[in-house]
């Protein structure tokens, strides 16, 4: 394989994962944790920066009861019966009020949700980003936030330690930088 055919299967094998986060309604700190595998190697799958382990696949699969070796296989529907797995359900009601391991703590609709899957799972954050560039971005995907809401969803991200923050003078639109102070976030490097 090259490059770019390594580049497009891996894509693949990040999308089937956050299907399977979607299916199973958890949150990589639920998938990481039901694992026992660090957040980070879920980010860096999911974000392309590191192509999946048999171990991890296994490990992912014997969590869910499924054989996690069809994870590679992109041919082969990920079983919809996992979000009924013994595991996952004994999973969901040992941790039933930790809200960072369940989706369906929050709706799909909520503006966090959004930019979790269409802009953090997808690498989007490992450039660093102003404010009004993330407005941008979500605009081109059809959603507009205010931008008092967008900052404040943006520090909850860095509150719970999902990207990171430093004051920065205010980079303009049109080029040049401006006199005032704003927050510049990105994705921690994971590894």
């Amino acid at each position: 394989m090259n490059n770019n055919s390594d580049l497009n299967y891996n894509k693949k094998i990040s999308e089937r994962i956050v299907y399977i986060l979607d299916l199973t309604e958890l949150e990589i700190k639920g998938i990481a944790a039901i694992t026992g595998k660090s957040i980070d190697i879920f980010y860096a799958v999911i974000s392309c920066r590191r192509p999946l382990s048999q171990d991890l696949a296994r490990v992912i699969g014997k969590s869910l009861n499924f054989d996690g070796s069809i994870i590679f296989d992109i041919n082969t529907p990920i079983p919809g019966a996992i979000k009924k797995s013994s595991n996952l359900l004994q999973f969901r009601r040992d941790h039933i009020n930790n809200k960072d391991f369940f989706i369906d703590t929050w709706t799909n609709d909520k503006d966090s949700v959004f930019i979790k899957k269409h802009l953090i799972y997808t690498g989007y954050f490992s450039t660093p980003r102003y404010a009004w560039e993330v407005n941008r971005k979500l605009e081109h995907l059809g959603r507009k936030l205010d931008s008092d809401l967008l900052s404040k969803q943006l520090k909850y991200f860095v509150k719970k330690g999902i990207l990171e923050s430093k004051k920065v003078d205010l980079k303009l639109n049109k080029g040049g930088f401006g006199k005032r102070m704003v927050d510049l976030y990105w994705q921690k490097k994971r590894t």
